[in-house]
C-alpha cells in the first residue's frame, strides 16, 4: 500500500471504530481527520442528546478507541455542530465523515 493508502485506511478506521463505540444511536455527526504532516487525527463528535452526561460517556468509548491506536496516531476530541465539524483542508490530510 502507498503512504496516502494507509492514511486514508487509518482515518477510515479510527472513524469506524469511533462509532462502533460511541453507538450510532447517539450521534448526530461524527468527523475524524488525520494529517500526515504529524500523524494527528481530530475527532469531532456532534451527539443527538448533547449534555455533560453523554459527552463524558463518549469520550469514555473514545478512549478505548485512542488506546487502540496509540502507535500510529495521536488524537483529540471535540464536540460540536455541523458547523463546527472540520474538513481535510490539505493534501496532506484524509478525512472520514458518519451522518
Amino acid at each position: 500500500m502507498t503512504a496516502v493508502d494507509e492514511l486514508s485506511a487509518l482515518t477510515q478506521s479510527i472513524g469506524e471504530h469511533a462509532v462502533d463505540a460511541i453507538g450510532p444511536k447517539h450521534l448526530a455527526e461524527l468527523s475524524v481527520v488525520v494529517s500526515s504532516i504529524d500523524m494527528s487525527a481530530r475527532v469531532t463528535i456532534s451527539l443527538r442528546e448533547n449534555n455533560e452526561k453523554e459527552q463524558r460517556r463518549a469520550l469514555e468509548k473514545l478512549f478505548g478507541v485512542q488506546e487502540l491506536f496509540f502507535d500510529d496516531v495521536s488524537m483529540t476530541f471535540g464536540f460540536g455542530e455541523d458547523a463546527d465539524l472540520p474538513a481535510a483542508q490539505s493534501t496532506g490530510s484524509r478525512q472520514y465523515s458518519y451522518a
